[in-house]
């Protein structure tokens, strides 16, 4: 055995011929380098806070409710209802939705612009 070959080369012969095995390989945990699977679970409940990042720029997001759901045919997926913190994102929304209308009330409906019960102008939220 050559006894100049760095510990970092051995790490990388022994990470090339781990992943050449479709089964676990005896020696193989010794070359795992990455977090342990139970440490890099993401915990997502009703009232958590997840790291996310939105074109490149990492935030934040409220999760209010979450749960598995098909989505064809796969089981992976999930439906989540979150509040995403946008205060270093630079966004542009198309057709935002507006607010209720401040004199009657009623709800708009699509992009209106104009509220349907009293024709007032509706205000951006």
């Amino acid at each position: 055995m050559d006894t100049n070959v760095t510990s970092a080369r051995l790490v990388a012969a022994g990470e090339r011929l781990a992943r050449s095995y479709a089964t676990p390989w005896k020696y193989q945990h010794h070359f795992d380098t990455g977090p342990s699977s139970r440490y890099s679970t993401l915990k997502i409940r009703p009232g958590a806070t997840i790291p996310i990042a939105l074109n490149g720029i990492d935030t934040t997001a409220h999760v209010n409710t979450v749960r598995r759901m098909r989505h064809r045919g796969s089981p992976h997926f999930l439906h989540m209802n979150i509040v995403v913190d946008t205060k270093n994102i630079p966004i542009t929304l198309d057709r935002e939705t507006l607010c209720d209308c401040v004199y009657c009330g009623t709800p708009p409906k699509g992009d209106e612009s104009n509220c349907r019960g009293c024709g007032a102008p509706l205000p951006a939220c």
